[in-house]
């Protein structure tokens, strides 16, 4: 058999074998269950006037405040340019407060404002409602299970991280 015919059968056999690839393909399939559930959340904030994205940088904000946008875009896995800009949006808006830190006055951290405060609180109804719709489709478990994952997967990316920079600085 010449080596071309071999090639083509080659590629016949991985394109087959790729038409599969939504029901077996990991990322795949988080990236499909992610866009429709921020679409899912983001209807449920439109009254509002605010998507998912912006909301839950506003949750991650709140829960680690004073915080520094270097970490809020480590905790939410996100560029820190987007971050400064989404941030800078809701600073903008009277959401967010931003602060000099010490002793490094280099460094700005963000709070929630007052109004920051109110407008999360006004948003938890349509989450919780929002959550309650997701969970009759994802089971708790799941759901569970899921957020463990990723947490262990941002584990061990640290770790591995960590270590990378160890031998770097060798």
């Amino acid at each position: 058999m010449s080596s071309i015919m071999q090639e083509t059968q080659r590629v016949e056999r991985a394109l087959k074998a790729m038409k599969t690839i939504g029901r077996d393909c990991a990322f795949f399939n988080v990236r499909q269950l992610s866009r429709s559930l921020e679409t899912i959340y983001d209807e449920a904030f439109s009254p509002f006037g605010i998507g998912a994205s912006q909301v839950a940088l506003l949750w991650t904000i709140f829960a680690n405040e004073p915080v520094a946008l270097k970490t809020i875009a480590r905790i939410a896995r996100m560029d820190q340019t987007t971050v400064s800009r989404i941030v800078a949006r809701a600073e903008g808006q009277g959401l967010v407060e931003m602060q000099r830190a010490e002793p490094d006055r280099r460094q700005k951290l963000a709070r929630l404002s007052a109004l920051g405060r109110t407008y999360l609180a006004s948003v938890f109804p349509a989450w919780k409602s929002t959550q309650g719709r997701v969970a009759a489709v994802i089971d708790a478990h799941a759901l569970k299970k899921m957020a463990a994952t990723v947490n262990g997967i941002r584990r061990s990316r640290s770790k591995r991280a960590a270590g990378h920079r160890a031998v770097q600085q060798r």
